[in-house]
């Protein structure tokens, strides 16, 4: 299956074309008429954070209002990243003391994707 969201009402010719392994193709189109009112996804991607020395805490706490969140992806804004998997919560110890721009990326099952920036200090010691 295909899915594809139009950004605005309005009819359409949507085309389906195969073409086989020998070169053969063949191709149908048909009309399709969307309307308004559907349910836009929607998601905000949130996070708290604290320190300890060089090394900070994230929770990450977004909010989704349209389907589970399936992915998660921390930048520590160091040059290094998590995953895709990585969670809503994680540590991470920067190598030198300083200010770092951290974002984390959501995406939802039903397609909302938000990311969210946010500025952390840390100084040396414990």
């Amino acid at each position: 299956m295909v899915m594809h969201t139009y950004a605005e009402a309005g009819t359409y010719t949507v085309c389906l074309t195969i073409t086989t392994g020998n070169g053969c193709e063949d191709d149908i189109c048909q009309t399709v008429t969307v309307s308004g009112g559907g349910v836009e996804p929607a998601c905000a991607a949130h996070f708290n954070f604290e320190t300890s020395g060089l090394t900070a805490y994230f929770n990450g706490n977004p909010s989704e209002a349209n389907g589970d969140i399936i992915g998660w992806q921390w930048n520590f804004g160091d040059g290094t990243s998590s995953g895709p998997d990585a969670g809503a919560t994680t540590n991470h110890t920067f190598a030198e003391a300083g200010t770092y721009t951290v974002c984390l990326l959501i995406w939802t099952g039903n397609g909302c994707e938000d990311d969210i920036c946010q500025t952390v200090t840390v100084s040396g010691g414990g």
